[in-house]
C-alpha cells in the first residue's frame, strides 16, 4: 500500500515527480507545488518515469495507478 503523507509534510521537500497522462490535472498539480517552492518534473509514462527515477532524485512521487507502459503502482527502483 502507498504512503499518504498530509500536504504540510511537504514543507521539508523540495522536488517532485508528477506521474499521469492527464495534462490538466499535471500542470494543476504543478502550480500548485510551485506556490509551495516545490519543483516539479511532468511525466507521462512509466518507462521515461523509470529513467527519471534512476537519474534524478526525488523527495517524493505523485503517481496515477494506469499509466502507458507501467502501472503507477509498480515498485520503484532502488
Amino acid at each position: 500500500m502507498p504512503e499518504i503523507y498530509p500536504v504540510n509534510l511537504l514543507l521539508d521537500m523540495n522536488k517532485a515527480l508528477i506521474l499521469d497522462s492527464d495534462l490538466y490535472f499535471t500542470k494543476t498539480l504543478q502550480m500548485f507545488f510551485e506556490r509551495k517552492n516545490i519543483e516539479s518534473v511532468i511525466c507521462s509514462d512509466g518507462n521515461t518515469a523509470k529513467n527519471l527515477l534512476n537519474n534524478e532524485e526525488f523527495d517524493f512521487v505523485v503517481s496515477s495507478t494506469q499509466l502507458a507502459h507501467r502501472s503507477g503502482l509498480d515498485r520503484p527502483p532502488g
